[in-house]
């Protein structure tokens, strides 16, 4: 049942496929422009206004709508945004089609593009804020989904063309953002979800957060330039794909992103995005090797290697930002839009640059190995300054811990301790008011008495070694409110402290025990650890082994079980 409902939010929130599968068939099929020919995202002005005005959008609306979230009166507006920009967005799409290819004058072009890049760029950015709503695994299936939708375009693009063409595949390309638009509006409408953690003060330092992600996208932002340049030398229909009837180039390149995407995801200790893009990037080198031949099966392949690369930098940065937002470096908007400007960026240059390269190479005033080599140079500089370590710190799989500040831990824990567990936080909060109006020395007589509640937390231990990770504890008492909560005298975390001892496991395994005893969920858990799917469930699987138990409700009797013994 409760994968089912995962399945459905992850469909539910797969929209932003629908402005991927928009740009698809707007740009590299003829459904839009019937006499389009050569490289269809080059062929009109409108593309060029649209691109820029899509970049400046995401830069400065991820600042405009930094705040709109925060309440209801500011999610009923964001709603509103929602549905007017996919209207602005297929206004737009339908005047362009209604100017034609070779566009009615600077006006038209002007109008059209406007309307098309503030909608796609509104669109985009509420869209990154509506993923951050819901958890992290439901979140990456949502971005999956969503990668689906132009490898869908690419099979059923041609066939309507042929199908339909004229007005009703004009039509079909208009209503892609209408229909983002108010999926968008539904998704805004859904309360958040209690195992989502949202609004909790940063853990990292901002500073080193903002460093590691601007060079890493700006890593992004040359491999898009590059990505961009090559795909305007590819002619309008290649061999393959005239022969079998449908874009194979991009139906192959999205179903193996997708594979790279699901696997990745499930078998990799945590959300890398440096890791992913060293493992791309000799993809994207090859790509670059295949550009100068001019046979139809080096450019069907490079084809399909630029489109594997796209696919999976578009969900990754999507999937990237989600973890950095939930883990309280940036605001969703401000960072959507830092990472979506730059990329459209990268897009404007490359396209630009390929469009001018390719007369220059028609002129004989440019030799293309030149370019080739000129661009793999860029490439390999780019890519030094890639971060050593991941975009954001964190810990690793077996719960070594990252490198924090005293303060950043102690806020971290505060943070968990608070928001991490409701029946903890409610006693934290009594356990403060009480103190408030207390001497020290009557609240623990009054705790002895068995006048205030015995508060778990999950994230404190009286082993400073047994918990790790941005909830650490080094064995000093948490300030919260007006109060100080013992951490050490917690018969509940030492009764998970114990039973870890007597079997064996592991720190990060004792902090999942706590979860668990807690009746959380493996996707709560990973909101609060920022783990994979696959670790999470591997270290319970581990945990059960251990304990000797076959389900969590064995798990949470055996703990409160021990909870209540006498030593």
């Amino acid at each position: 049942m409760q994968r089912n409902q995962s399945y459905s939010t992850a469909l539910k929130y797969s929209g932003i496929g629908f402005i991927w599968a928009w740009v698809y068939c707007s740009y590299d099929t003829s459904l839009l422009y019937p006499d389009r020919a050569g490289n269809a995202i080059n062929a009109d002005a409108s593309w060029l206004i649209s691109s820029t005005v899509v970049t400046l959008t995401l830069f400065a609306g991820g600042i405009v709508l930094r705040d709109l979230g925060r309440s209801p009166r500011g999610l009923k507006a964001l709603r509103t945004i929602a549905l007017t920009a996919g209207m602005l967005s297929a206004a737009g799409t339908c005047l362009s089609w209604l100017a034609g290819p070779a566009g009615a004058g600077w006006t038209a072009a002007l109008v059209s593009g406007v309307l098309t890049g503030l909608g796609t760029g509104t669109l985009l950015l509420i869209w990154f804020f509506a993923l951050t709503r819901i958890n992290i695994q439901d979140g990456e299936v949502a971005v999956c989904v969503s990668s689906a939708l132009p490898m869908i375009a690419s099979m059923g693009a041609p066939i309507l063309e042929h199908a339909l063409g004229g007005l009703p595949g004009a039509f079909l390309v208009v209503s892609l953002p209408l229909v983002s638009g108010v999926q968008l509006y539904a998704c805004l409408r859904d309360p958040v979800s209690s195992d989502v953690a949202l609004g909790e003060p940063p853990v990292h330092p901002p500073s080193a957060v903002l460093r590691s992600f601007s060079r890493v996208m700006l890593v992004v932002a040359v491999a898009y330039v590059l990505i961009c340049c090559i795909g305007t030398f590819s002619g309008p229909v290649d061999a393959v794909t005239e022969a079998v009837g449908f874009d194979v180039s991009a139906f192959l390149g999205q179903v193996s992103g997708i594979a790279m995407l699901v696997l990745f995801l499930q078998f990799s200790p945590k959300t890398d995005f440096t890791a992913v893009f060293r493992l791309i990037s000799p993809l994207l080198v090859c790509s670059m090797a295949l550009c100068p031949w001019d046979e139809a099966l080096p450019n069907a392949l490079g084809e399909t290697i630029v489109v594997l690369i796209d696919c999976v930098l578009q969900a990754m940065s999507i999937i990237c930002v989600i973890v950095l937002v939930k883990q309280g470096g940036l605001k969703a908007t401000v960072a959507a839009g830092f990472c979506q400007g730059t990329i459209q960026l990268g897009v404007l240059v490359g396209n630009t640059l390929g469009s001018r390269a390719g007369l220059l190479i028609q002129t004989g005033e440019l030799n293309i190995f030149v370019l080739i080599l000129s661009l793999v140079c860029l490439f390999v500089a780019a890519v030094s300054l890639l971060p050593r370590g991941e975009v954001v710190p964190t810990t690793d799989a077996d719960g070594a811990s990252c490198s924090q500040s005293a303060a950043c831990s102690q806020a971290a824990v505060r943070s968990k301790a608070e928001n991490a567990i409701p029946e903890t936080r409610d006693c934290l909060q009594q356990d403060s008011r009480s103190q408030s109006v207390s001497s020290p020395q009557v609240t623990v007589e009054a705790r002895k008495a068995g006048s205030m509640q015995e508060c778990p937390d999950p994230l404190s231990t009286s082993d400073p070694q047994a918990v790790s990770g941005p909830g650490r504890f080094d064995g000093e008492s948490v300030q919260t409110g007006g109060g100080i909560q013992s951490l050490e005298s917690d018969k509940f975390f030492g009764a998970c402290q114990k039973l870890a001892q007597a079997h064996g496991l592991s720190s990060r395994e004792t902090e999942i025990l706590v979860y668990l005893a807690h009746g959380r969920t493996q996707p709560y858990i990973r909101e609060q650890l920022f783990l994979s799917k696959n670790t999470v469930a591997t270290h319970v699987k581990h945990v059960y082994q251990k304990l000797s138990v076959h389900s969590k409700q064995e798990l949470i009797d055996l703990v409160e079980s021990r909870t209540w013994t006498k030593d």
